[in-house]
C-alpha cells in the first residue's frame, strides 16, 4: 500500500508540473539551461528520481527515464544544449561500444573544429559507421552544419578536405614509358585524392581527365574528351 501511495503521489506531482522533473532530470545531466518541449502524452508515475540521455547520441532530443516503473518518454529541446560533462555518459550501460570521436560542445556551422572541441568516447557499435576512431583526424576539419555537443563526429558532417581547387595551378604527372614528365595544368573542379577530374593545359587549352594523387598533385589518364 505504501509503495502504491507513493506511485500515486509521484503521478500526481508530474502531472501538475511535469516540467519541474524532466528540467531537474536535464540539469543532472549536464543540461540546465536546455529548453524543452514536454509531449501530449502525460508522464506516468515514477517512484524515483527521472533520468534524461541524448537520443541517438545528440542533445537535439533527449530520452527521459524512468527507472521504477521503468518507461522512457522522448522529448525535444528547443535550444542549443549543453555539452555534457563526460560524453561517456552518452553510451547505456549494457551497450556495446567502441570509441569514436565525439563532440565536447556545439560547434556553429563553418566553424573549425578544434582540440577543446572534440574528446574520445565510447558509443554503440551501431552508432559508429561513418565515425572517427583519431581526434587528430578531424582537428581542423570545418562543419557543414551546426553541431551539437555530446554526439559522436561523422564523415559527413564535415566539409570535404579538398586536394586540389578549380583554376589553381596543380602539377600533371605523365609517364612515358621510363620518362616521367611533370606539366603545370588547372584542374576544372574542388576534389579529393583519388578522384578522377577534367583538367585544363594553360597554354593549348587541351582538356584531359586525371586522377588526383595529393595536395594539387594529379596523374593523367589515357582518356580524353
Amino acid at each position: 500500500m505504501k509503495r502504491l501511495a507513493l506511485l500515486l503521489w509521484c503521478g500526481a506531482a508530474m502531472a501538475e508540473d511535469p516540467s519541474a522533473a524532466v528540467r531537474q532530470a536535464l540539469a543532472a545531466a549536464g543540461q540546465a539551461k536546455a529548453q524543452f518541449a514536454l509531449p501530449a502524452r502525460p508522464f506516468p508515475a515514477c517512484s524515483g528520481p527521472l533520468r534524461a540521455q541524448p537520443h541517438r547520441q545528440a542533445w537535439a532530443q533527449a530520452d527521459i527515464l524512468c527507472d521504477t516503473p521503468p518507461w522512457r518518454r522522448l522529448i525535444r529541446l528547443d535550444a542549443a544544449a549543453e555539452p555534457s560533462a563526460d560524453p561517456r555518459a552518452a553510451a547505456p550501460e549494457g551497450t556495446a561500444t567502441r570509441m569514436a570521436v565525439v563532440t565536447l560542445r556545439p560547434v556553429p556551422r563553418g566553424g573549425t573544429i578544434g582540440p577543446e572541441d572534440v574528446t574520445l568516447a565510447p558509443i554503440p557499435v551501431q552508432s559508429a559507421a561513418d565515425s572517427f576512431a583519431d581526434v587528430e583526424a578531424v582537428i581542423g576539419d570545418v562543419a557543414r552544419a551546426a553541431l551539437s555537443g555530446g554526439q559522436p563526429l561523422l564523415a559527413r558532417q564535415l566539409q570535404p578536405q579538398w586536394a586540389v581547387h578549380a583554376d589553381r595551378p596543380a602539377r600533371l604527372s605523365v609517364r612515358v614509358g621510363r620518362i616521367l614528365v611533370l606539366q603545370s595544368v588547372l584542374p576544372l573542379q574542388d576534389a579529393e585524392t583519388g578522384a578522377t577530374i577534367r583538367i585544363r593545359h594553360p597554354d593549348s587549352g587541351q582538356i584531359l581527365w586525371a586522377r588526383v594523387t595529393g595536395i594539387d598533385s594529379l596523374e593523367v589518364q589515357t582518356n580524353t574528351d
